[in-house]
């Protein structure tokens, strides 16, 4: 309480000018941010520097799709990871708040580390650690900073620069964009492979169809056209079958989400129905298709390399041998699937997301992933972003043809970095929903 006569003491209001510099200022920090965020991605996504530093990969030599030991790839990679580690310090409350939430994604991937203790290399399980480190942060950081509409804005800015890079390597610098195989002359843009160019493209169509602030009215139109070109000349015909479903699914999947009560339970059974049938019908004319798609029934070599890699999984089914252990070139295991391979390509990973998942973590890895994506299932239908959902099919389908989960060393990082950030939103979103309605009753 002031004394009689004294004068009463308030700190100054900034003026209006004061007031109009610190939100510019504040808005250019935020944009700064969301540009970082884009360039991280971009980093993860391995977008244009492995051809430049790589170029006997590049150039399509018997290395291609190999993962090269080059000082600068590593120093590009691990600025990535580092600025994700930033990005999360300045962010550490948010993040440690969304974990206390999350409990079951941290014991997911705690698993995972605590699998060090079995590891068949424990020295390649701890330099993989940085990776899973790098993109498990990222992909929090992102999930906490960021809205589901923000979010999308990001990875649209991402894969338009992936995409416009991409065609102007395979267009001006065919030596880099392009490479021959035995099926002849494919479009990999700025990946180092076609597969990873599809996947990305394929990722810019989800967006496209799901996310419409994403991109412009301009930039719909040019990714329709250059986008449907890579996606045409890359020969990649599981991103093409992927894209396919996407645009099939694009007038039920935004119905779905945006319904409510016994009409949100009537379209689910009817698209489990539906899309249940058809991929009933899918695999019984399965060799059809593969030969319609120029394709042989082994998938190029994959229902080999599944066949392998189970009988290696059996040897270790409940732990697996380690995170990221089994590819590293040692131990029995390893060589008893490599000598089915004679040629001068060896593979390198399951090209299957659950087995090579299997590998790293065991059945308890597997067991605690699969309540994780089936929770996000569910919450991905609560929200009215039909993106949320539509990317939870994509990260499914992909699964059972590449590694697109616990991914830390490829492009489809990307992905699996997206996941995480949706996964986690959801989670939060939910909990902070039911806190008033457990007040209310």
């Amino acid at each position: 309480m002031n004394r009689p006569g004294e004068e009463i003491r308030t700190s100054p209001r900034p003026s209006k000018t004061l007031r109009k510099k610190l939100a510019l200022y504040s808005g250019l920090g935020r944009q700064v941010e969301e540009w970082l965020s884009v360039l991280i991605l971009l980093i993860l996504g391995r977008v244009l520097y492995v051809n430049f530093f790589t170029r006997d990969v590049a150039m399509g030599s018997i290395a291609r799709g190999v993962e090269a030991v080059d000082p600068s790839i590593r120093i590009v990679t691990v600025s990535g990871y580092g600025l994700s580690v930033v990005l999360a310090i300045l962010h550490r409350d948010r993040i440690l708040r969304c974990l206390r939430q999350n409990l079951d994604f941290l014991l997911m991937v705690g698993w995972l580390y605590v699998s060090l203790l079995w590891s068949s290399v424990p020295s390649m399980t701890l330099v993989r650690f940085a990776g899973l480190t790098g993109t498990t942060l990222f992909g929090l950081y992102l999930g906490t900073r960021y809205s589901l509409d923000e979010m999308a804005k990001l990875a649209g800015r991402f894969v338009w620069i992936a995409m416009l890079l991409s065609l102007m390597m395979a267009l001006l610098l065919p030596g880099m964009g392009r490479y021959i195989e035995p099926r002849g002359e494919v479009w990999s843009g700025a990946f180092v492979h076609k597969n990873s160019l599809g996947m990305i493209v394929a990722l810019g169509f989800l967006f496209w169809l799901y996310a419409p602030t994403a991109f412009s009215r301009v930039e719909r139109f040019l990714y329709a056209i250059g986008g449907g070109a890579l996606l045409w000349f890359s020969y990649s015909r599981a991103a093409q079958a992927v894209t396919v479903l996407l645009f099939l699914l694009a007038p039920y999947l935004p119905r779905l989400v945006a319904s409510r009560g016994w009409k949100k339970v009537g379209l689910l059974l009817s698209g489990v129905v539906v899309f249940g049938g058809l991929g009933i019908w899918t695999w019984k004319h399965l060799p059809q298709i593969l030969q319609l798609m120029g394709r042989d029934p082994s998938l190029t070599g994959r229902t080999l390399i599944w066949f392998l890699v189970w009988k290696s999984i059996q040897k270790r089914f409940w732990t697996g041998y380690g995170f990221e252990a089994f590819w590293s070139g040692e131990g029995a295991a390893l060589l008893d699937v490599w000598r089915h391979f004679p040629g001068v390509w060896i593979p390198t990973h399951s090209h299957n997301g659950l087995l090579e998942l299997w590998l790293s973590g065991g059945a308890i890895a597997v067991g605690l992933f699969v309540l994780h994506w089936l929770r996000t299932g569910w919450l991905s239908l609560s929200v009215r972003s039909a993106w949320v959902l539509a990317l939870w099919v994509f990260l499914t389908l992909y699964t059972f043809a590449e590694r697109t989960i616990f991914n830390v060393a490829g492009t489809s990082t990307v992905i699996w970095v997206l996941y995480v950030a949706v996964s986690v939103r959801l989670r939060v979103a939910s909990l902070n929903e039911a806190v008033p309605r457990l007040r209310q009753q």
